[in-house]
């Protein structure tokens, strides 16, 4: 296809979100692809086995408002075990703390154990057995529901609107990632709030939970003022996008001959001056 045919691809390739750095919030349309597009077809096409999957998707959830509090390190080692169901076999914790955050450690530093102002916010667990092989057992729809099961009771009474992206670790691709981030005003809100939680494709076991969900912003741009996503899209495209030819992973294989594709530029644009962001 001609470059100007390209149009009719990339809008549905863009999400509105919001972005929250240090200082503001910003309103962007999120590139939410790979920036391969087949030439002949318009598809999306993926460099690497393991791809990601960029846009977030709605959810609604049910929140417990359950809070678990720890002191010490014979608390967390109660907690890990008698809450979340993991085991330390016999071991205790180690704790390194600052003024708000605590951080406790298994003696091999395999498992750690996360509090902030004494409310745990999470654990994680690293193994050292390799990647089991094979097909995973659980589909996408059952992790996602493993995660949001787990993740549910711990969410407070106003945290009932999310988005969230369904990835495999990189390392692992039988081990999912869940990210959650909030729905503020209808839109996903990334960065700095978030719930992360990993599942084994295999067992169903929750290996990772970690959340740090900090105040909403106090100001958000309006999104009543956001232009177009066609217009969006123009000005991605208006970026200088390549012909080339590519090697794409299909079904987790690499094709044996190359792809004719159009390499577009993947930064956000400005939501509110249409400007592509540099």
């Amino acid at each position: 296809m001609k470059k100007d045919q390209l149009s009719h691809f990339i809008p549905s390739r863009l999400q509105l979100i919001y972005t929250h750095g240090e200082n503001q919030t910003d309103l962007v349309y999120s590139s939410a692809f790979s920036g391969y597009i087949d030439a002949g077809t318009g598809a999306e096409l993926f460099t690497v086995r393991q791809y990601r999957k960029w846009r977030w998707k709605p959810i609604s959830l049910t929140p417990g408002g359950k809070v678990v509090k720890v002191t010490n390190e014979q608390d967390a080692k109660r907690i890990y075990e008698s809450e979340f169901g993991m085991s330390l076999k016999g071991s205790t914790f180690k704790g390194v703390h600052n003024e708000t955050e605590s951080v406790y450690f298994s003696p091999d530093e395999k498992e750690l154990f996360y509090t902030k102002d004494g409310d745990v916010i999470g654990f994680k667990i690293y193994s050292n057995a390799p990647p089991q092989k094979g097909q995973a057992t659980l589909s996408e729809k059952q992790v996602l529901e493993k995660a949001v099961q787990f993740m549910q009771p711990y969410l407070k009474q106003e945290e009932k609107e999310f988005y969230y992206i369904l990835n495999t670790d990189e390392e692992n691709p039988n081990q999912y990632v869940v990210e959650f981030v909030p729905s503020v005003e209808g839109l996903p809100l990334l960065y700095g709030r978030c719930i992360v939680v990993s599942v084994n494709g295999f067992t169903g076991k929750i290996t990772e939970y970690f959340q740090k969900l900090d105040q909403k912003p106090a100001k958000l741009p309006d999104k009543r003022k956001a232009v177009s996503i066609d217009a969006a899209a123009k000005a991605l495209l208006a970026k200088p996008t390549e012909l080339l030819y590519i090697y794409p992973f299909i079904n987790g294989e690499r094709l044996a001959k190359p792809v004719l594709v159009y390499s577009i530029d993947v930064n956000d644009i400005d939501a509110l001056t249409g400007q592509v962001k540099e």
